[in-house]
């Protein structure tokens, strides 16, 4: 099917070169997401597609809840939530930076992708699709 403005779904994720997407929901950004470090985009003028996960945590802190095991589809959490070993994939982690507006994905430790989610937490009561969103890196 061939989609223009007028007939776009309600929820789309528009795939751009260099692994850069943007999740759109009825007509308003919800996430920017970098999947690569092809972009060169730094968050927080400190991390990038690349560092590992120990690294990430030494910049923005400890998180306030580790969660161990689990399917990938079960990534809520409040403020600072690291999900270690997702699919009880050792090294494939989430981190769920609200206050800061982001979540971060991890494979081998070391930072896959990085979601910009702005002001609207990831995992909301308005947000019924965070739940089965999964980035392409796992």
């Amino acid at each position: 099917e061939i989609y223009t403005k007028d007939n776009l779904p309600e929820m789309y994720v528009a795939a751009y070169p260099d692994q850069f997407a943007v999740w759109m929901t009825n007509g308003t950004v919800r996430e920017l997401r970098f999947e690569s470090d092809a972009m060169g985009y730094v968050f927080r003028n400190a991390i990038e597609i690349g560092d590992s996960l120990d690294d990430v945590l030494e910049k923005l802190g400890e998180p306030t809840q580790t969660i161990t095991g689990g399917p990938m589809n079960n990534m809520t959490g409040n403020e600072g939530t690291l999900h270690k070993e997702l699919n009880d994939r050792q090294g494939s982690s989430h981190y769920v930076l609200k206050d800061l507006g982001a979540r971060m994905f991890f494979r081998n430790d070391m930072v896959g992708a990085i979601y910009l989610t702005g002001n609207q937490p990831v995992g909301s009561s308005s947000d019924d699709t965070a739940e089965t969103e999964t980035p392409e890196i796992f």
